[in-house]
Protein backbone atom coordinates (compact mmCIF):
# COMPACT_ATOMS: atom_id res chain seq x y z
CA UNK A 1 0.00 0.00 0.00
CA UNK A 2 2.69 2.56 0.79
CA UNK A 3 4.08 1.90 -2.43
CA UNK A 4 0.96 2.69 -4.31
CA UNK A 5 0.48 6.12 -2.11
CA UNK A 6 4.40 6.96 -3.32
CA UNK A 7 3.73 6.31 -6.80
CA UNK A 8 0.53 8.53 -6.60
CA UNK A 9 2.62 11.27 -4.75
CA UNK A 10 5.07 10.97 -8.00
CA UNK A 11 2.37 12.10 -10.26
CA UNK A 12 1.30 14.98 -8.05
CA UNK A 13 -1.82 12.87 -7.02
CA UNK A 14 -1.53 14.22 -3.62
CA UNK A 15 -5.49 13.49 -2.40
CA UNK A 16 -5.61 9.97 -3.87
CA UNK A 17 -2.29 9.27 -1.86
CA UNK A 18 -3.58 10.67 1.28
CA UNK A 19 -6.44 8.61 0.67
CA UNK A 20 -3.85 5.48 0.07
CA UNK A 21 -2.26 6.05 2.78
CA UNK A 22 -5.11 6.77 5.68
CA UNK A 23 -6.19 3.26 4.61
CA UNK A 24 -2.96 1.81 5.35
CA UNK A 25 -2.96 3.33 9.14
CA UNK A 26 -6.67 1.99 9.56
CA UNK A 27 -5.30 -1.72 8.33
CA UNK A 28 -1.81 -1.35 9.86
CA UNK A 29 -2.68 1.25 12.92
CA UNK A 30 0.09 -0.14 15.45
CA UNK A 31 2.48 0.61 12.28
CA UNK A 32 4.89 3.92 13.02
CA UNK A 33 5.59 3.69 9.16
CA UNK A 34 2.36 4.16 8.07
CA UNK A 35 1.20 7.13 10.07
CA UNK A 36 4.85 8.58 8.70
CA UNK A 37 3.76 7.94 5.02
CA UNK A 38 0.33 9.90 6.00
CA UNK A 39 2.15 13.05 7.86
CA UNK A 40 4.40 13.23 4.87
CA UNK A 41 2.14 13.10 1.99
CA UNK A 42 0.09 15.99 4.35
CA UNK A 43 3.13 18.13 4.18
CA UNK A 44 3.91 17.80 0.59
CA UNK A 45 -0.43 19.18 0.52
CA UNK A 46 0.56 21.91 2.59
CA UNK A 47 -1.49 20.55 5.63
CA UNK A 48 1.06 21.28 8.52
CA UNK A 49 -1.06 20.80 11.28
CA UNK A 50 -2.11 17.34 9.89
CA UNK A 51 1.50 16.49 9.35
CA UNK A 52 2.56 17.21 12.64
CA UNK A 53 -0.13 15.51 14.08
CA UNK A 54 0.85 12.30 12.10
CA UNK A 55 4.64 12.90 12.50
CA UNK A 56 3.74 12.88 16.78
CA UNK A 57 2.01 9.41 15.97
CA UNK A 58 4.30 7.71 14.32
CA UNK A 59 6.83 8.96 17.31
CA UNK A 60 4.38 7.53 19.94
CA UNK A 61 4.74 4.35 17.92
CA UNK A 62 8.45 4.41 17.35
CA UNK A 63 10.22 6.72 19.37
CA UNK A 64 13.65 5.91 17.21
CA UNK A 65 11.73 7.40 14.04
CA UNK A 66 14.60 9.64 12.74
CA UNK A 67 12.83 10.79 10.18
CA UNK A 68 9.58 11.93 11.88
CA UNK A 69 11.93 13.98 14.59
CA UNK A 70 13.47 15.95 11.88
CA UNK A 71 10.31 16.25 9.89
CA UNK A 72 8.65 17.87 12.91
CA UNK A 73 12.00 20.42 13.42
CA UNK A 74 11.29 21.71 9.92
CA UNK A 75 7.96 21.80 10.36
CA UNK A 76 8.20 24.35 13.78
Amino acid sequence: MNTLGYQLLSLKRVKDAIAVFTQNTVDFPNAFNTWDSLAEAYMISGDKLSAIKYYKKSLELNADNTNAVQKLKELG
